[in-house]
């Protein structure tokens, strides 16, 4: 892998992913319990990009290319492996400008499932979104208990630590809604 910097590539990336699709999923759903999950997520995701940028700071690792701006998404570098979160945003979606590997590769495997999720409504949307964040976030736990054992800097292990915690809580979580939402 390409070390710290870009294991907090992919977790800015994987943050800001989560916060625009608990936003697009707040302004879609009608339904409270797919409501609350979405606010967690936004909640839950901007606290960890909060961190992601601090880190980024104090190792002095630039995320500027991975840092969306507005509705847009220009990743840039890395390796190679799973994961849905990257750049979606709510009304058009973009693809990394110019990134590789696994920051790339995330960005659109991400933007694949919100292209699809977006498209829906009602109940068809309240159970792609879910399902979407339930394959998104098994992937991405996956890829981070890979990079738990890479990661240097006390601080990026504590919080790659922490969002593996993070991660199965919302994972758990999207599996239950699942399964309210298929009992109807």
């Amino acid at each position: 892998t390409g070390g710290d910097s870009e294991i907090l590539q992919v977790l800015a990336v994987v943050d800001q992913s989560e916060v625009q699709d608990g936003q697009l999923a707040q302004r879609k759903t009608r339904h409270a319990q797919v409501k609350s999950y979405a606010r967690e997520l936004i909640t839950d995701h901007s606290k960890s990009l909060q961190q992601d940028r601090e880190i980024a700071k104090s190792a002095k690792i630039d995320l500027s290319g991975v840092m969306m701006s507005g509705s847009k998404t220009s990743a840039t570098k890395t390796g190679s492996d799973t994961s849905r979160s990257a750049a979606a945003t709510a009304a058009q979606p973009s693809g990394p400008t110019g990134a590789t590997g696994v920051v790339a590769e995330v960005v659109n495997m991400h933007n694949q499932a919100m292209d699809r999720v977006r498209q829906l409504q009602g109940a068809a949307f309240d159970s792609a979104f879910v399902n979407a964040q339930i394959q998104g976030h098994q992937q991405v736990l996956s890829l981070l208990q890979s990079a738990q054992a890479e990661a240097q800097n006390p601080s990026l292990q504590q919080h790659v630590a922490a969002a593996i915690k993070g991660v199965q809580s919302h994972l758990d979580k999207g599996q239950q809604l699942q399964q309210a939402l298929a009992s109807g």
